[in-house]
């Protein structure tokens, strides 16, 4: 591979990338802190801020697909018309919760472009009571636009739900056409069946042999370790690691070895055998089928006493079957195609995996462009209230959210999957927080943080990062590390069928020089990373050419996790996540981690408890208790960092009293409003304006009684 290099010079510590983020913020505070010009709400929050001296205020907006981003859109409006955001200078996202803030920032970049008006500029998001039709003269606002483009896989009636389908049967092509191909051309030798079987049973031998072999030696190490040791080293204590090592190591030649034996032998027998390939199709829809239903009832008893969650076992089994059906046909094609047409076929199958970028092949880069276009969209876009091509396209992190611009601070979150075994720390998390953002991106688990001018070349733009903080479905990857996603065998299934939103970035901070150099100069690809790291899910991690980034989610939802690294005294966080069941998983997640990474401990007050914002908390009418209305849509924890206190206030979507009229009507017609399934990314403009208003109700309630009540010495 190449000499190993030292680690990047570049790479800066935490405590530099702090320096730089505040750097900026203080500038930016500039251009939005117009004091003579606030609504008199605001004054509330600023009188916080000069008592106290120089604070950090920051805003959360967690993840939770198109959902959480209408619910966040009503939460940044209430803010900003109540005072507050032009207080606050994070912007921590997460996933959905990344679609709103990327449109402020985005926004917020073009009107402070060079040649714009100085001065106080309308809230890019949208103003209480300014609609599409309103009198008073304004052009159209982002808002308008949003509220009837919520369906943003479908924006067009040539981007319709065929094309969709075209570009999901596309990648799916394309991923069979070359793994399958690869799987063909490596069962080629295989028609020489007495060879080869004969091979199989006698390296199955062989290993059988060298495990027996080991445990005999193994017996007879007993012996020697009562004797005195010279030299100070405790040699039976290192025989028994590596004799460990070495079994583990033979169980999983012979488990491979025997997969191999098998895959002619039960293909013999399925020819033998009549109505053999039926059966097994059956067989394997029953045992999808009963997959499904045993994850079903499992996750219809949460919240019942002892009740087990969704193991994921049925997924499980149904991937192992799928994946021996997909060697059995690999056999079989090459039977057919004989050893020159198998190999051909690799041959082939070996030059498009080379060609083909599956940054831009993939999924990834669809779903990248439809987020763009719906929340990064072009004036034009704006201005007719239709779909076009969005300008944000080359707006790359390193030009945007800077010192010229007002901000909040934007901090996108993504996770870095690591299955590297050097690195269990993460491994066992399923991976690290890594941020990106105007100044930096990085994590602790590569070894420090980057400039974005050097990341990627300097050619990540908002978009992407904001795409790739969204990319929940992606193979080794899921939910705060765990769900099915993350078993290895799974993992492969998806890989080989190419289902991943996650994205490849070239590692900054690798080690080894060939791995460098492959990485920055040349495209990830379905052969490498696409094999090893991508099909197997094997060496991920910081020595890795690539890094696999996918759904901040899959490490902390909330968003809150650097908010509380940077110690900001005020956080509001929008908590949008899926949470039929308000268990708080995300949170809860968050919490331990905080907890466990920082020191710092977060508690619930009494009298703004998570359990006033449960339904049914409020159920003292018929009507209330028919909506399982809660008592009100917020909670406040107190934070305690080493050396001083802060204050989280989570929104919730919830049902409260004395909303407008249009939520608790499509509650009605919705039963599972404000919770419905993550799974809907197709919403229309009530079920989007629901979401949004509902944010900006309980989000002006929070405010009103945080200018009542002296939530700072709760």
């Amino acid at each position: 591979m190449g000499p190993a290099m030292n680690e990047n010079k570049n790479a800066a510590s935490f405590i530099d990338v702090l320096i730089k983020e505040r750097e900026i913020i203080n500038k930016q505070r500039a251009l939005r802190l117009y004091k003579d010009e606030l609504p008199r709400p605001a004054k509330f929050w600023y009188r916080r801020k000069e008592i106290v001296g120089d604070e950090y205020w920051a805003v959360a907006l967690s993840g939770g697909g198109i959902r959480s981003a209408s619910f966040a859109m009503g939460v940044m409006q209430a803010l900003e018309r109540g005072g507050a955001l032009r207080a606050v200078d994070y912007l921590s996202t997460v996933s959905g919760g990344g679609y709103t803030g990327s449109a402020l920032t985005w926004l917020n970049h073009c009107a402070y472009q060079p040649g714009a008006p100085a001065g106080p500029k309308p809230f890019p998001l949208g103003t209480y009571r300014q609609g599409a039709r309103s009198r008073d003269g304004t052009s159209p606002t982002f808002l308008d636009f949003i509220r009837f483009h919520g369906d943003y896989l479908r924006p067009s009636k040539w981007l319709n739900t065929l094309s969709l389908l075209g570009v999901l049967l596309r990648n799916l092509m394309l991923s069979i056409f070359v793994f399958f191909g690869l799987s063909v051309a490596m069962t080629s030798f295989t028609q020489w069946r007495w060879l080869v079987r004969g091979s199989y049973v006698a390296a199955i031998a062989v290993m059988l042999g060298l495990f027996v072999l080991t445990t005999a030696g193994y017996a007879l190490a007993t012996l020697l370790s009562s004797f005195p040791v010279e030299g100070g080293k405790n040699w039976s204590y290192l025989a028994r690691v590596y004799v460990q090592a070495i079994l583990g190591g033979l169980i999983s030649c012979i488990l491979l070895l025997g997969v191999g034996w098998c895959v002619p032998t039960a293909y013999d027998g399925l020819n033998t055998w009549p109505h053999a390939w039926s059966t097994l199709t059956a067989t394997l829809l029953i045992a999808l089928v009963v997959g499904v239903v045993i994850d079903k009832i499992k996750a219809s008893q949460r919240g019942v006493a002892d009740a087990p969650k969704p193991s994921g076992l049925g997924g499980i089994i149904v991937s192992l079957l799928l994946l021996f059906v997909w060697l059995e046909l690999a056999y079989a094609a090459s039977l057919r195609l004989g050893f020159c047409g198998s190999v051909a076929w690799g041959g082939v199958a070996l030059l498009v995996g080379v060609i083909t970028n599956t940054n831009y092949f993939g999924l990834h880069r669809m779903y990248r462009d439809r987020l763009m276009e719906a929340f990064m969209p072009s004036s034009a876009s704006i201005r007719d209230n239709q779909w076009a091509n969005s300008s944000a396209d080359e707006v790359y992190l390193q030009t945007a959210n800077g010192e010229g611009e007002p901000g909040p601070y934007h901090i996108i979150n993504c996770n870095m999957v690591i299955t590297a075994e050097d690195q269990a720390r993460f491994n066992r998390r399923g991976g690290d927080n890594f941020i990106m953002s105007h100044a930096y991106c990085g994590c602790d688990a590569i070894g420090g943080w980057i400039t974005s001018d050097q990341f990627a070349k300097g050619s990540m733009s908002w978009a992407t990062a904001m795409s790739i903080s969204g990319a929940a479905v992606s193979p080794g990857a899921g939910v705060a590390g765990e769900g099915v996603t993350r078993s290895r065998i799974v993992a492969s299934l998806m890989g080989l069928l190419n289902i991943r939103l996650g994205y490849w970035a070239a590692n900054p901070m690798v080690k080894n020089r060939c791995a460098q150099n492959w990485s920055q100069d040349y495209m990830p690809t379905l052969i490498y990373p696409g094999i090893h790291q991508g099909l197997f899910n094997m060496g991920l991690g910081k020595h890795a050419g690539y890094l696999q980034l996918t759904d901040g989610g899959h490490f902390d939802n909330t968003g809150i996790y650097e908010l509380i690294r940077r110690e900001a005294e005020v956080i509001f966080l929008a908590d949008g996540g899926a949470d039929p069941d308000y268990e708080f998983d995300d949170l809860s997640n968050a919490i331990e981690r905080v907890r466990v990474d920082f020191g710092v401990s977060i508690e619930f007050h009494p009298d703004y408890g998570l359990d006033c914002v449960t339904p049914n908390s409020d159920g003292v009418d018929a009507f209330a208790t028919k909506l399982s209305m809660a008592r009100r849509g917020f909670a406040v924890a107190h934070v305690q960092y080493q050396s001083k206190s802060g204050i989280l206030i989570v929104l919730k979507p919830t049902l409260v009293r004395d909303l407008p009229q249009d939520i608790y009507r499509y509650r009605r017609e919705h039963p599972t409003f404000p919770s419905q399934t993550t799974a809907n990314q197709f919403f229309g403009e009530r079920q989007l304006e629901a979401y949004r208003e509902l944010g900006y109700q309980l989000t002006k309630r929070c405010l009103r009684e945080a200018n009542m009540t002296d939530w700072f010495r709760l």
